[in-house]
């Protein structure tokens, strides 16, 4: 009898352990998706088609709060000049997809649709896809 509740444990947990809801992982969280998610994000790099177009003169921060809205701004020194961008609506998960969609406010559709790549506490990879034109972007966040 203890034999067979070992061999179950350790399927059971080869099983879990395999499954991970996203590519990069982690492979198992006792941390909800929500709460890692809910933080406060810079971008360390930046890809589109795997080319890496990381600027060191603009800072990108993405902040996703618990009550469901988001805030994105950008700032970027161009020729001693700060421009900034700011952008702040709604987020949601797409049901057991691995995505998050990004609303403004006036538009039904989301403006963002991110697939998660990795989350983590400490690291967040999202990739955009632009099927129009064979584009797609990968940001790497960090945690401030």
């Amino acid at each position: 009898m203890r034999l067979f509740v070992l061999s179950l444990l350790a399927i059971s947990f080869l099983t879990i352990s395999s499954c991970s809801k996203y590519s990069d992982g982690p492979s198992v969280s006792f941390v909800s998706r929500k709460a890692r998610l809910c933080n406060d994000w810079i971008l360390e790099s930046y890809f589109k088609n795997e080319t890496d177009k990381t600027d060191d003169n603009q800072t990108i921060k993405l902040v996703f709060d618990k009550d469901g809205s988001y805030s994105m701004s950008t700032v970027t020194n161009y020729a001693g000049q700060l421009q900034g961008f700011y952008e702040h609506g709604t987020w949601q998960f797409e049901d057991n997809k691995g995505q998050v969609f990004l609303y403004n406010g006036v538009d039904e559709e989301p403006i963002h649709v991110y697939t998660i790549k990795e989350l983590r506490r400490k690291s967040l990879k999202l990739e955009e896809k632009f099927n129009s034109i064979s584009v797609t972007n990968t940001y790497q966040f960090i945690n401030f």
